[in-house]
């Protein structure tokens, strides 16, 4: 879904204060792997372990003194990616529903 080079790359531009239009060229075709390759259940798991280890090195990088630059990189990445998989999932397979509205107004 990603590459090494490409955690790298988003890190080195997102710590030198690069934009979203400077990430997002990089992110994006994580993107469409995510979305061609995983099926709902598969996207399902892939984001909830990327909020986990999110989550648990944000812990744990609080609490205990060790330094781990790999797992900090993918933290950053994880955290700029999971925002984006979301919304492009949404925008490519929304939920109609099949039955007509209707609207009722009341006085």
């Amino acid at each position: 879904m990603y590459s090494a080079a490409q955690v790298d790359q988003v890190v080195q531009l997102f710590l030198g204060g690069a934009d979203r239009d400077k990430l997002d060229p990089i992110l994006d075709p994580c993107v469409e792997i995510y979305i061609r390759t995983l099926d709902e259940d598969g996207q399902v798991d892939f984001k909830g372990k990327a909020k986990v280890f999110c989550r648990t090195y944000t812990f744990l990088s609080s609490v205990t003194p060790y330094n781990n630059p790999q797992w900090e990189k993918l933290s950053i990445f994880l955290d700029l990616l999971t925002p984006n998989c979301q919304r492009r999932r949404r925008m490519t397979s929304p939920r109609v529903s099949s039955k007509p509205s209707t609207w009722t107004v009341t006085r």
